[in-house]
């Protein structure tokens, strides 16, 4: 009866609930584009990555989403994003605000089970500077080259 009453913690302790319990991590990256930004004499070169990792949560794992955005390699946010809806995120780049409105694209998950697409609207200093997409396969779920498929006769 006694193992019965513990069952519930040892569940919890064996899914690794507390300290960095994050399974394998895929990161992926975006194409960098080239912008301007006004109050910059220079143009600046907007980029980011988004690492996708699992974490543990009740007997089971949940996908977690964390995307980075650079300006001129530079940290400029970098935050976790909800998986299954739109989120804002923000920080800040030689004292500017940057923000992003990450949408995230339904249809893409629709179409390739397991993936993950986030358009991210990035703006600074309230001024639009561009437009990330992070894409996200699960294992062994990305879609091959076009230009390698089979063809049909």
């Amino acid at each position: 009866m006694r193992f019965l009453a513990l069952l519930p913690v040892l569940a919890l302790a064996a899914c690794g609930v507390g300290g960095d319990n994050i399974t394998e991590v895929i990161t992926e990256t975006p194409p960098t584009q080239t912008v301007r930004i006004a109050g910059v004499p220079q143009p600046v070169l907007l980029g980011g990555k988004m690492e996708t990792g699992r974490r543990f949560a009740g007997l089971g794992t949940v996908p977690r989403h964390e995307i980075f955005i650079t300006l001129n390699g530079q940290p400029a946010v970098h935050q976790v994003v909800n998986t299954y809806r739109d989120t804002d995120i923000a920080g800040t780049w030689n004292g500017m605000p940057v923000t992003s409105n990450c949408r995230y694209d339904n249809d893409h998950d629709s179409n390739y089970r397991s993936s993950r697409r986030f358009t991210c609207a990035v703006a600074v200093n309230q001024q639009p500077a561009g437009t990330l997409i992070f894409t996200a396969y699960g294992v062994g779920r990305r879609p091959r080259d076009q230009s390698t498929q089979p063809t049909t006769r």
